[in-house]
C-alpha cells in the first residue's frame, strides 16, 4: 500500500470532521476512514506522515492511539526498540567470523622422544604461534621446518581443523649398536 507501510490509528474527540479537514489541508493522505462511535474513528495513514499528524494535532484536543503498525515500518520499529539486541547479535557475528581466522591451539601427536614444548618452541621461532592467521600458514613449510629442525623425525604431517593446528609426527627407529651390527651383517 505504502513504501514503509501504514499505521492504523484510533482518534477520539469532538468535532472530528474539523480534524479531517485540517489533515486534508496539510496534505496528509488518509485511507480507510471508519467511524466507530460518535466521537471516535479509525484511520490509516502512511508511516511517513505519522510525525506530521502528531505535530498538527498537538495543539488540538484529540486522543490518538496507535492500533497497529503494518509493513516494513513495523520491522524498523522493532529494530529501533531492540537496538541493544540487534547490536549484540551483530557484534557476536563479527567476533565469530574474526575468531575463525586465527589459530588457538597446537596439538602434537606421535612424539615420544621430543617433548611437545620443544616442537612448539621451534614453531614460535618461525613465527607460527598462538593467534597466527590461518590463511597465511603454509603447511608444507611447517612440515619442512620440523623435519629440518629435528633429525629424530622421519615423517611430519600437518593439518588445520577449526582453530587447531594438528601435527602428526613419526619418529625414526632408534637402533642400538649391538642390534645395528646384527642387522647389517
Amino acid at each position: 500500500m505504502f513504501n514503509l507501510g501504514y499505521i492504523e490509528l484510533e482518534i477520539g474527540g469532538l468535532n472530528l470532521e474539523k480534524l479531517l479537514n485540517i489533515l486534508r489541508e496539510k496534505k496528509i493522505s488518509i485511507k480507510c476512514v471508519e467511524r466507530k462511535e460518535f466521537n471516535k474513528f479509525c484511520i490509516k495513514i502512511p508511516y511517513s506522515n505519522y510525525k506530521k499528524l502528531l505535530e498538527e494535532t498537538a495543539k488540538l484536543c484529540y486522543n490518538i492511539s496507535v492500533k497497529k503498525i503494518i509493513g516494513f515500518a513495523s520491522f524498523l520499529n522493532f529494530l529501533k526498540t531492540r537496538f541493544a539486541l540487534v547490536l549484540s547479535i551483530m557484534c557476536f557475528t563479527i567476533l565469530l567470523f574474526v575468531s575463525n581466522m586465527f589459530l588457538f591451539q597446537f596439538e602434537v601427536n606421535g612424539n615420544k622422544e621430543i617433548p611437545t614444548e620443544q616442537v612448539c618452541k621451534v614453531l614460535n621461532e618461525n613465527n607460527i604461534c598462538f593467534l597466527s592467521n590461518k590463511s597465511k600458514i603454509d603447511l608444507t613449510y611447517v612440515q619442512n621446518i620440523l623435519l629440518d629442525s629435528f633429525d629424530e623425525f622421519s615423517m611430519v604431517s600437518c593439518s588445520i581443523v577449526g582453530n587447531t593446528l594438528f601435527i602428526n609426527i613419526k619418529e625414526g627407529i632408534v637402533v642400538d649398536d649391538g642390534v645395528k651390527d646384527f642387522i647389517y651383517e
